[in-house]
């Protein structure tokens, strides 16, 4: 299974334009999608599922086992905001969905029963839904996108409302149907992609900003993160000098991750890059410093 993407653009009637030129290919694996709050990652997704049309470009879904591709029987989605039918218990939505989704009877029966069971929902599967949690209800949400074993598994925001436990629960989900299932999980969450994206698309203000295998991107930027120790005063004082990734109290010091092509200062030691400074970079210093540019 396989998607290309090929200068595909989004604009309004407002002239508004939403996305710029994307071009990327997905396939089996599981790949993130990040960027801030109105990059453009919903608006890109709706298309992809069909609930939005494209104003140019093509979008090209690759079947390899099949002659002809039908997209709703081969898709799995899990939107950023759904509404569920409170009245219903959580296995009769999945009866319905099933149905829905034109899986006959008996295998929707048991497909249902074992996605409850994956989810760790039995025990509120014969409880109306208006009595579920806000997570319950992610999970039901999650639940409905497997039901037909999917080719293509879109999920907008997926570990909204998810505790701790749950969340590793839908990594291992997800590892497990990543070597036959193209996966695409949206998210400004880093953490929640961090050990589980094998594919990276960064994207901001409409565009991509970088993409690729996960270990090959942090490689571009091994030798540009610095691990730094400070006093809660020094680190007021550099917080304006240094672009700092993340910090972390050690008892009365500051450790901070800085972002820089230069060593900061002769005590800070070089370390590995993570996703999250991946992200940073592309999103927040690269623009810093063209801004910086611009002013001198």
């Amino acid at each position: 299974m396989e998607i290309s993407i090929d200068n595909l653009i989004k604009f309004y009637t407002n002239e508004s334009v939403v996305l710029k030129g994307i071009n990327t290919n997905l396939k089996n694996g599981i790949t993130g999608l990040i960027g801030p709050n109105g990059a453009g990652k919903s608006t890109l997704i709706k298309i992809l599922v069909g609930l939005e049309k494209v104003s140019s470009g093509h979008i090209h879904y690759l079947d390899h086992s099949e002659p002809s591709f039908n997209l709703k029987a081969s898709l799995g989605y899990v939107p950023q905001n759904f509404q569920l039918p409170n009245n219903l218990t959580g296995e009769e939505f999945l009866d319905f969905m099933s149905t829905a989704k034109g899986i006959g009877y008996r295998t929707a029966k048991q497909n249902s029963l074992q996605l409850l069971d994956l989810l760790n929902l039995t025990q509120v599967a014969r409880k109306r839904i208006s009595t579920y949690s806000g997570g319950m209800k992610q999970r039901l949400g999650i639940a409905q996108s497997l039901l037909n074993h999917p080719k293509l598994l879109i999920l907008d925001e997926p570990t909204v409302g998810l505790d701790p436990d749950e969340r590793l629960n839908l990594k291992h989900i997800m590892t497990e149907l990543a070597e036959n299932t193209v996966i695409l999980l949206s998210t400004h969450i880093v953490s929640d992609i961090e050990s589980v994206a094998n594919h990276i698309i960064i994207l901001d203000q409409g565009e991509i900003q970088v993409q690729g295998n996960t270990d090959a991107l942090l490689k571009t930027i091994d030798g540009k993160v610095w691990e730094l120790t400070v006093s809660p005063e020094e680190y007021q004082n550099k917080q304006q000098e240094y672009f700092i990734s993340n910090t972390f109290h050690k008892q009365n010091k500051i450790e901070m991750r800085v972002i820089s092509k230069k060593q900061p200062k002769d005590e800070a030691n070089l370390i590995y890059p993570t996703l999250e400074d991946l992200y940073l970079y592309h999103i927040r210093y690269k623009k810093a410093n063209r801004e910086k540019q611009v002013a001198l």
